[in-house]
């Protein structure tokens, strides 16, 4: 006589409901919400209980710059030069 299953018991070959894959993204996701959430609370608290106005911009108080301009500068023009060819025939004429 075969053995019948208990009532409720699932059998081996039907699938779960929720895939590893799909359950460990949730988890993830999960856990940079939370991450997130504590930073921003963190960044409210301490923004809350300062005693003295920050400027908005720490630099303009300094009277110094900062260098973000300059970088920015410098990789726009080097992605427009490394559009043009260098070209080798000047090379081999000067021998």
């Amino acid at each position: 006589m075969p053995r019948q299953p208990l009532q409720g018991a699932r059998r081996a070959e039907q699938p779960s409901p929720v895939s590893n894959a799909r359950l460990a993204i949730l988890i993830v996701i999960a856990a940079e919400i939370m991450f997130f959430t504590g930073l921003v609370g963190a960044y409210i608290v301490f923004r809350g209980a300062a005693k003295a106005e920050v400027p908005v911009r720490a630099a303009d108080a300094r009277g110094g710059g900062s260098g973000s301009p300059t970088i920015a500068r410098f990789t726009s023009t080097t992605a427009i030069l490394s559009r043009f060819p260098v070209s080798r025939s000047s090379a081999s004429d000067s021998s």
